[in-house]
Parts: structure tokens; C-alpha cells; sequence
């Protein structure tokens, strides 16, 4: 469960033009009245007022809440807005990609962008015939054998070019792993992208995933074909 403080948020420029940036910078306000960790700090309060302090526990990005019994164990990240902003117009309204940020008690900040992973998700599944989603089931079935996540296994079927996914299911899915395993190290870490397309996969995705690993990942794949 994501927990988000709208109050404060993050911004990021970097993807501004020199006088959009400079109007960010000029117009933003005073600095924030709540911190990620003050906003931490606040949530793991209320998670133990309502369920006790012997079933909350503090881990490095999240808050566990322990299960009771017909229940599971729950992880409670607490988040703040994270604006990555793709223009700051004179004129107008400026526009952003909506993210999250997660302040881990240890590491860097974490930023995510899982609105834009969904929504570019149903786009190519619109685009392949409703053959995409299918897909990354077939592929994340093997994965034990290839030890695999099933983030890295989604985002590198995401930039399969739409012609593969054909209509036959075990047609589409040699088509797919054939052209995943075709893809050389340094075309894995030249052009994929993650599934927000925010990020570059294996360069600045916060999963920081190897693209040697990802090769060999996908030809252990190709293999249990």
C-alpha cells in the first residue's frame, strides 16, 4: 500500500529547456513544512495507534504491518509527489509526468512513475490486439529457471516491436523471446526503456538491473523454449 503527501512534492528539471527551468525555478515557493522523514514518521505513528506497536515494524523503504489471523502482512510505503516536468511555459500551464518518490531509511531516493507504467501497458496491449498482456504472462511463466523478476521480465517484452506479437499464442511467443535474444548487451542498455518510459531500463531504472544479466537471462528463456 502507497501512502502519498500531495503537500510536498519533488520537482525535476532536468528535462527542461534553460528558460523553462528558469521559470521553475523563479516560481517555486518556500521550503516544504513536512520532510519525507517527518511524513514517515507520521505514518508509523498511525500504523501503531490503530494496530499496536507489536505488529509494526520499521523496514528500510517501507512500514510492515504484521497479519492477524484470516488476514496477510501488509507493506505500507510512505511517498512523496515527484513532478518530472516536460515543460514550464510562459504562458499557460505547465506539464509534467506524475511520479513517486520514496526516502528509504538507507540508499538513495527512489522515484517511480507507475501511473505512466500502466497506462503505456494498456496503450501496446490496445495496439498488439490485446496480445501483449498474454505475453508477459507466457514469458514470466519459465522465470524460475531464467531467475528472473517479473518487473525486468514486463519492461523488456514492452519493447518488443508490436509486428511480433502474433495472433498464435506459441507462434507470438517464440516470435518475441527469438527477437529479445537477438538484442546485444549494448542494444539492451542503448534503447530499452522501462515500461513508464521515464526511464532508460538498465541505465537509470531505480531497480539498477544489469544488462549483461538481462542477456543472460534471455537466452536462458529462449533455451527452455
Amino acid at each position: 500500500m502507497v501512502v502519498m503527501l500531495t503537500s510536498t512534492m519533488y520537482p525535476d528539471i532536468s528535462r527542461l529547456v534553460p528558460a523553462d527551468r528558469d521559470r521553475e525555478l523563479r516560481g517555486r515557493g518556500t521550503g516544504a513544512a513536512t520532510s519525507a522523514s517527518r511524513f514517515r514518521n507520521l505514518v508509523h505513528q498511525a500504523l501503531i495507534d490503530y494496530y499496536g506497536t507489536g505488529r509494526v515494524h520499521s523496514k528500510n523503504k517501507c512500514l510492515r504491518v504484521d497479519k492477524a489471523a484470516g488476514y496477510v502482512d501488509a507493506d505500507v510505503v510512505p511517498t512523496l509527489q515527484h513532478r518530472l516536468y516536460t515543460s514550464y511555459p510562459a504562458y499557460g500551464q505547465p506539464t509534467w509526468i506524475d511520479g513517486v518518490a520514496i526516502d528509504p531509511l538507507h540508499g538513495p531516493r527512489i522515484v517511480n512513475y507507475p501511473k505512466e507504467h500502466i497506462k503505456n501497458g494498456r496503450d501496446m496491449n490496445k495496439r498488439c490486439s490485446e496480445r501483449y498482456k498474454p505475453t508477459v504472462r507466457q514469458i514470466k511463466h519459465p522465470r524460475k529457471r531464467a531467475v528472473a523478476t517479473g518487473y525486468l521480465l514486463e519492461c523488456v517484452t514492452y519493447n518488443v516491436p508490436d509486428t511480433y506479437f502474433l495472433t498464435d499464442d506459441s507462434q507470438r511467443l517464440s516470435a518475441v523471446l527469438a527477437w529479445l535474444n537477438s538484442q546485444s548487451v549494448s542494444d539492451l542498455t542503448s534503447t530499452f526503456t522501462s515500461g513508464d518510459e521515464a526511464h532508460r531500463l538498465f541505465v537509470d531504472d531505480p531497480g539498477h538491473r544489469s544488462a549483461a544479466t538481462a542477456s543472460h537471462i534471455l537466452a536462458a528463456l529462449w533455451r527452455a523454449l
